[in-house]
């Protein structure tokens, strides 16, 4: 029930009603094994976490019986362990987040170049335009050059309407007048397309 009132609510952004909806599960074969196999790692995590918590107790019970028998560590190496124990676990974590940081750095450059293409190809087309080397749409059967400049024009300007709409720049009920407007003269457009 939840999934359809979002899936509602999406729809709705873009001026669609969502009249029903229906999902089907259909889960592989091996999907108990899956299970299975998972609960076994849960379980698995679950003895090692006992099992270091059992070494910990040991490891007091060995010092304390120590303590007695006059053979125990000194309170400074045992903090003294501890404080390497905490230096090589901070290190291991700046080593991850300097990897992290850089796989972050590596994405951020491969969408620089990214942005860098599209723009250089996007430079390419206007100096192409400007050369008059645009390549001819061919027009198609039924249509003079006039409507279909006319219907490129207005498909242009729906995209452009439902890109605004989406950077939240028009609000939805001027949004659904403007499509709607858009859909009627794109329709009477097509039916005098099709009458020639």
């Amino acid at each position: 029930m939840a999934v359809e009132v979002e899936a509602k609510k999406k729809f709705e952004i873009f001026g669609l009603d969502l009249l029903s909806f229906s999902a089907d599960f259909i889960l592989p074969e091996d999907y108990e094994e899956y299970l299975e196999k998972r609960s076994g790692m849960k379980e698995e995590a679950e003895k090692e976490e006992f099992k270091g918590e059992e070494e910990t107790k040991k490891a007091v019970r060995d010092r304390d019986i120590e303590e007695i028998k006059g053979t125990a560590e000194t309170r400074e190496k045992v903090l003294d362990d501890m404080e390497k124990e905490r230096i090589k676990r901070e290190t291991e974590m700046e080593i991850e987040e300097e990897e992290t940081q850089q796989d972050m750095r590596d994405a951020m450059e491969g969408l620089k170049l990214k942005e860098l293409k599209d723009r250089q190809k996007d430079e390419r087309d206007v100096e192409r335009k400007r050369l008059g080397l645009e390549t001819l749409k061919a027009v198609e059967p039924g249509r003079s050059a006039e409507m279909q400049e006319k219907y490129e024009t207005l498909q242009k300007m729906m995209g452009a309407t439902e890109k605004k709409f989406l950077n939240r720049k028009l609000e939805k009920e001027t949004f659904r007048k403007l499509m709607e407007n858009y859909e009627k003269e794109k329709k009477e457009l097509e039916v005098k397309m099709k009458k020639r």
